[in-house]
């Protein structure tokens, strides 16, 4: 639990985060929040000022002027307070988009093992959840601050004239009198004291209910969100309605519903059991502030007409009282989800910050070095690469093959810093990559995972990876792939849309033409380096022939990695490299590797080789099942 003085501290700093997302919501949340408690008293003072005058001096002279500037002042304060709602709400809609901005932008550039954790995915989905369903975290802060205000202000100012209702003197010659002692106001702020404690730890109780909630709820929220992106995303129809999964999203959405409801049920219940406790006290001191008032002005102690304004300030202090309180205990009880926003934003790279700049070189001479490297993920005490000690020569094409689980993808991890070792090192020409800066070191690379994502952008962006590209460049990126003869195709050449999340008139491209455009990707940005992990999977034998019998030509002098499951595609490589358990078992050509049997290369190309053969040319076939 943390101290009054630490919850303090928190709120502040959400305050500060609020003004450095929008300086002009806090000024205008503040001075709404102000008016609005101001402008009841106004029409009060002017009621009381009306009866005042008709209990005194009734007269059409006296009335005129007091009733216009009633008027003038209502209209114009309604005018005013119409404008700076809409304009505060417009901020705090331009506020919330710059705060997930933010976390966008903390999610882009946090270290790749952050992305893979559930926990930091919980985190996200629990500020989001908080804010759906409470409206907490830094949400409370940006929308509800001029209700903070306007309470505070609404609750002083009532204050102010409850006080000089027991101020105001009752003649000492009257039988009422005894009004004038101070015991009647002493006793009064004792019971409100009782009061805001009862009151505190009611409206507590309610929050601790919703947090609740919220914690339990992390876990199938994220279920929940997997689901509605399943079903948002129309490539997911096919399965749904081929293999009968309707029933399946059926019973998630139920128990989700039937969660939910329970859930809420439970908060509903506790806030409505301290809703009835508050107002029996509402009303309570409502009848015998409105009796108080009474007597004093029977007593002389005020106007008659003035009665207005001091039961409507009885009135505005015993409703806004209890909200003050409920919105107190909210404010510090919101800390919950407030910290968990800082605690997301804060999360540090465990990653070593390296400054070494990377040696521009125009013969592309860069040397990967892997000594005694081992690699457990974060959180596991399994090693899923055990001892691995490789060198990739200038220039050279190497290929890495294995079976599913055998880490050839978690070593590309590491090649391109997405991970850190646990043990050993990574060295390019010779200095260790953790030295090196490390958006110079990935500047060396261009990689194609087997799990690579296209957009919902134009073509010409989604090669280039940027909104501003070379148009030559980007074309002859697209003829090395293999993706030129649809690209003649498209509606609108670069500047045609892939998919229609978008674009109504979005192309919808095949699992292979979508590994072509990855292909070209990785050739537009012209790398020293480049890694391909399962680069043809989607292909047909007849297009990944050839990519192939052209990336040579490609790829030119450049150091080259791949990773494919077909052997056939890694004849052309200068080495083979196999992995099995984490470890490298075997390396060296195709042709020394299948000779020797009894050795895990000759038993994976064996269990291949009935699907391939072999042409008067000598080229290497995939033939069809019969």
């Amino acid at each position: 639990m943390q101290s009054f003085k630490e919850n303090t501290q928190l709120i502040w700093k959400g305050y500060k985060e609020v003004y450095l997302l929008e300086p002009k919501l806090l000024i205008t949340s503040i001075v709404q929040g102000l008016f609005q408690a101001i402008v009841p008293f106004i029409s009060l003072f002017f009621t009381s000022w009306i009866l005042n005058i008709l209990f005194t001096d009734p007269s059409f002279d006296a009335l005129t002027p007091v009733v216009a500037m009633t008027l003038i002042l209502s209209f114009g304060a309604g005018l005013l307070s119409n404008g700076l709602d809409h304009y505060r709400i417009a901020l705090i809609y331009q506020a919330r988009d710059k705060k997930e901005m933010k976390i966008n932008n903390k999610i882009i550039f946090m270290d790749y093992e952050f992305v893979e954790k559930s926990e930091v995915h919980e985190m996200r989905n629990h500020l989001a959840i908080a804010e759906l369903t409470g409206g907490q975290g830094l949400y409370y802060l940006l929308s509800e601050t001029m209700r903070l205000i306007n309470i505070l202000f609404t609750t002083l100012i009532s204050f102010g004239f409850v006080l000089a209702l027991f101020l105001a003197r009752v003649p000492a010659d009257s039988p009422l009198s005894f009004l004038n002692s101070h015991w009647f106001l002493v006793g009064s702020i004792a019971t409100y004291i009782v009061y805001f404690k009862y009151a505190s730890k009611i409206y507590e109780k309610a929050v601790n209910e919703l947090n609740r909630m919220i914690e339990k709820g992390m876990h199938g929220n994220n279920i929940y969100g997997f689901i509605m992106g399943q079903l948002m995303d129309y490539q997911s129809g096919k399965e749904i309605r081929l293999y009968k999964q309707q029933g399946l999203y059926d019973k998630v959405f139920s128990d989700m519903s039937s969660i939910t409801f329970q859930a809420l049920t439970n908060m509903q219940n506790a806030e409505n059991k301290g809703t009835i406790k508050i107002q029996i006290w509402i009303h309570i001191f409502l009848g015998l502030g409105f009796l108080f008032s009474a007597f004093k002005a029977i007593g002389g102690a005020i106007l008659p007409g003035s009665i207005v304004i001091y039961t409507g300030a009885v009135s505005n202090f015993v409703q806004t009282f209890p909200e003050f309180v409920s919105e107190f205990s909210r404010l510090y009880n919101n800390n919950i989800v407030l910290s968990k926003y800082f605690e997301f934003l804060e999360l540090k790279s465990v990653k070593h910050e390296g400054t070494l700049p990377v040696e521009k070189r125009v013969d592309n001479e860069y040397e990967l070095e892997v000594r005694n490297l081992s690699f457990k993920y974060p959180g596991s005490e399994e090693l899923v690469l055990k001892n691995i000690n490789l060198k990739l020569t200038i220039g050279e094409k190497m290929a890495i093959v294995g079976m599913n689980g055998s880490g050839k993808t978690t070593f590309i991890k590491l090649l391109s810093r997405l991970y850190d070792p646990t043990e050993g090192e990574i060295l390019l020409n010779g200095i260790d990559i953790r030295k090196y800066d490390y958006d110079d070191y990935l500047r060396l690379f261009s990689v194609v995972f087997q799990d690579f994502g296209l957009y919902s952008f134009n073509l010409g962006q989604n090669v280039a990876a940027s909104t501003d590209y070379d148009e030559e460049r980007v074309l002859s990126a697209i003829k090395d792939a293999g993706f030129y003869s649809r690209y003649k195709q498209l509606p609108k050449g670069l500047d045609t849309y892939l998919y229609q999340n978008f674009e109504k008139d979005g192309v919808e491209i095949s699992g292979g033409e979508a590994q072509k455009i990855a292909m070209a990707r990785a050739i537009y940005k012209d790398t020293p380096i480049v890694i391909l992990d399962e680069p043809t999977a989607a292909l047909d034998p007849i297009a990944e022939f050839e990519i192939y019998s052209q990336f040579d030509k490609i790829v030119g002098q450049k150091t080259a990695l791949f990773i494919s499951h077909r052997l056939s595609s890694c004849r052309f490589c200068d080495e083979i490299v196999v992995f099995d358990d984490g470890r490298i078992v075997q390396r060296g050509t195709h042709n020394d590797l299948v000779k020797l049997k009894n050795k895990k290369y000759y038993e994976l190309w064996n269990a291949q080789a009935q699907y391939y053969v072999e042409d008067n040319e000598g080229i290497i076939k995939e033939v069809a099942l019969t």
